[in-house]
């Protein structure tokens, strides 16, 4: 999960879907992996060290995933803008080849 202080563009959403940040790119906030496996506890993998605490949560919680996500494009539609804070409703279509 990643919270920008920003409004991210389309082409910037789509530039970086698939790919695994530094944490130290322009205007990001927080970056968490979700992939702690133990603890209630979430590391904040951006250099803001905005560490989050899972609530109801402990090690019987964590599961391992089993799946193996393929890229897929995906064309958003009716889309302008993110803004930091705020709830959208982003719309999107998945092309199957």
């Amino acid at each position: 999960m990643l919270t920008w202080n920003d409004v991210r563009t389309q082409t910037e959403i789509q530039d970086n879907m698939y790919n695994e940040l530094a944490g130290n790119e322009d205007n990001l906030v927080a970056y968490y992996n979700m992939n702690a496996g133990s603890g209630s506890s979430l590391t904040d993998n951006s250099s803001n060290s905005n560490t989050g605490t899972l609530i109801y949560m402990d090690d019987n919680d964590w599961v391992i995933s089993t799946l193996e996500l393929t890229p897929v494009p995906v064309t958003l539609t009716n889309f302008t803008s993110v803004v930091a804070g705020e709830f959208v409703n982003i719309s999107w279509t998945v092309e199957s080849e």
